[in-house]
This record gives structure tokens, sequence and C-alpha cells, in this order.
């Protein structure tokens, strides 16, 4: 075990503390400042170890204000990557070598990203608080997955709380004070995040997919939103503090174009369809699992799970509008 170290580098450093092939170990670090280009904590090749760190300006200038050691943050306040030089077994085949099954308690203050976690697996993040940051609290690369955050601050950012564009990975009873997005994978959607309680101010899905959302209050601030571009994503038991409400997704009415017309629920959560007017002649649903079968109606309100198509075929176009369940 390392405890209590705590290192105080100028800005001409680069990163402050570097930890390297870190195996079962239990370590207390605190990083006071460091150069605009490198990390407080560069982590490589952690597995199964326990970090408590600290990273702000917790020096005072002449004045007595708080002030970073030799008047520099840190780019990152901890930045957790692969180790770079290959390691070998025995038969000279490569181990994997990035980050993995770590438990981290932070308290990163004031730097421009708080944390960083560059295709890491496993990583848990417990308690602790990532605030002030001047661009992203917590940013979650497209290599990491099955990161589990709990119970931790990240308020008060000035640009995103958290960035996730990793997949399998989950948040719990974390605080948000600003913006949770999800965005893209490389080329594809990042996929199976989870958000299941806590609270944000906005949450923000870009081209993501199979999401789950459960039990989170957003809209802290009565000016934040939920917003969802992506597909199969699900919310259930959201409450909208601005609104005093739960929410549910928004009623919209597709276009109606040429007969027939089909509309699919992209969405992951059960969608009502209504149709109504024109001259309709049949009403087909098709599932996910078997072809259309007739309603047997030329009106009504109509229920489509995830992935079902409800097909309309008219002589005068109906009014249809869709909303959530």
């Amino acid at each position: 075990m390392i405890g209590n170290l705590t290192v105080q580098s100028n800005s001409a450093a680069q990163n402050v503390i570097v930890v390297r092939s870190l195996h079962d170990a239990d370590l207390d670090l605190t990083c006071g400042g460091g150069s605009a280009s490198y990390a407080g904590l560069r982590l490589e090749f952690g597995v199964v170890s326990r970090i408590r760190y600290s990273c702000s300006s917790n020096t005072l200038d002449s004045s007595g204000h708080p002030c970073w050691s030799g008047g520099v943050a840190p780019q990152y306040g901890l930045y957790a990557t692969k180790l770079g030089s290959p390691v070998l077994d025995g038969g000279g085949n490569p181990i994997l070598t990035q980050n993995s099954y770590c438990t981290l308690r932070p308290v990163i203050e004031d730097v421009p990203y708080g944390i960083w976690l560059d295709r890491c697996l496993g990583m848990q993040i417990r308690e602790g608080t990532v605030e002030g940051c001047g661009t992203t609290g917590l940013t979650i690369d497209g290599g990491s997955s099955k990161i589990i955050v709990v119970g931790t601050d990240f308020e008060a950012n000035r640009g995103q709380d958290v960035h996730c564009i990793g997949s399998d990975n989950n948040f719990v009873g974390i605080a948000c004070g600003k913006v949770f997005t999800f965005g893209t994978n490389g080329p594809s959607a990042a996929s199976r995040n989870r958000i299941i309680g806590g609270q944000c101010n906005s949450i923000v899905f870009t081209a993501t997919t199979a999401y789950n959302v459960a039990e989170t209050t957003f809209n802290i601030t009565g000016a934040g939103n939920l917003t969802d571009s992506g597909t199969y994503n699900r919310t259930k038991g959201c409450f909208d503090a601005g609104n005093a409400a739960y929410y549910s997704r928004p009623r919209f009415g597709p276009t109606v174009s040429g007969s027939p017309f089909s509309f699919q629920n992209t969405n992951g959560d059960n969608m009502q369809v209504s149709v109504s007017g024109g001259t309709v002649s049949a009403i087909d649903i098709q599932t996910p699992v078997g072809g259309f079968f007739p309603s047997g109606a030329t009106s009504g309100v109509f229920q489509l799970a995830p992935k079902d198509i409800i097909r309309i075929t008219y002589s005068a176009a109906p009014t249809v509008n869709v909303w959530g369940v």
C-alpha cells in the first residue's frame, strides 16, 4: 500500500504521477499541480486495485487564495489507458494490458478533463466528486465497457458532466448538474448503457441504441430535457422535476405518405398510435416474429411494442398520432 502521497509539480513537468503494471494494490494519492498537456495521474495496466485520488488547486497563493502548484492545472485529472509497450507471456504472445476492475474514489476539481477512461474494462468509480472541470467531468471512450459508476457527484462542470461513447456501462445514483451525453462509438452507435436512479439536468442520446434509463430525475433546473435521436432506447419511471410529472415520450404526428403507409416503433418503449379520419380500408400490425395480421379496424388506438409495424391502407389519408405509453 502507498498512503498519503502528495506530489506538487511545476508547469514544466509532464504526467505528474505515473502508475504502471499495478496488481491488487492500494494507493492514496494527491496531485496539486502539473502541466497543461498531461495528466495529474496516468494509470496504465492497473488490475483489481483500489485507488483514492485527489487532484485540485489545494495550494494557497500569497493572498491566501487556492491555486495550483506552479500555477498550472493538469490537462486531465486522471487518465487511464493501456500500457504502451506490449507485454508478452512465456510463449511470446501479447497480453491484454488495459486497466481492468480497479476501484477509484476520486476528488477531482477545476481541470479541463476530470477522468478519461481509454479502453478500460470493468472499472468502478465509487462515491467522490468530479466537478468544476472546464470541458468534461467523466469521459468514457468507445473502447471502454462494463464501467460501473456509483454515487459520484459530477455537478458544476462547465461543458458536460458525463460523456459516454462506450457500451455496457452502468451509472447508479449519480448526480449531474448539467448534461449527461451518450454519443457514437466510431462509425457505429454505442449501446446497452444504463442510468439507474440519480439526477441530471439534461440527458442526451445521440445515435445510440438499446439504452435504459430508469427511475432517474431530470430537468432539475427547469431548463433541461431528455433528448433521444437514437433507436430502441428505453425510459421507465423517469421524473421531470421542472414540470413535476413523470416522463412519457412526447406526442408527434408522422407525415402520412402514399398508401399503404407504414410506421415502425423504433423506441425501446411501447408506443400508442391513433388513426382517425380519412378513408381507411385496412389497418394491419406486424410483430418482429411474424408477418402482418389484420386488426379488423379502420380507426382507433393501437399499441406497438418495440420493432412492431403498423400498416394503413387508405384512399383518403387519415390523421396519425404517436405517443409514449
